[in-house]
């Protein structure tokens, strides 16, 4: 598993959540609803806040885990991170 989190909550293993925090001027703000993959296969709501593209093109986002521990950057994987509409049908 990746991070002991004060809210349980561990992402699966291919992804590495980090403390890291690229430079402001450098980050988009979005507001997107997601269900995140944890480690154990679990499901859980969250929102992704913010993205963030690296030198080398690796896309990053800042999540949070609904009713959970503070927000954490992890390289985006659609496998661990599914996008839910914000609206419509």
């Amino acid at each position: 598993m990746v991070s002991d989190r004060r809210d349980g909550f561990v992402l699966r293993e291919s992804v590495v959540a980090s403390t890291y925090s690229p430079p402001e001027t450098e980050v988009r703000r979005v507001y997107q609803p997601v269900e995140i993959r944890g480690g154990g296969g679990d499901w859980v709501l969250g929102l992704i806040n913010a993205r963030w593209r690296g030198r080398t093109g690796e896309d990053w986002c800042r999540y949070r885990v609904v009713g959970g521990g503070p927000a954490e950057w992890a390289p985006f994987d659609p496998n661990v991170f599914v996008e839910l509409p914000l609206g419509g049908t």
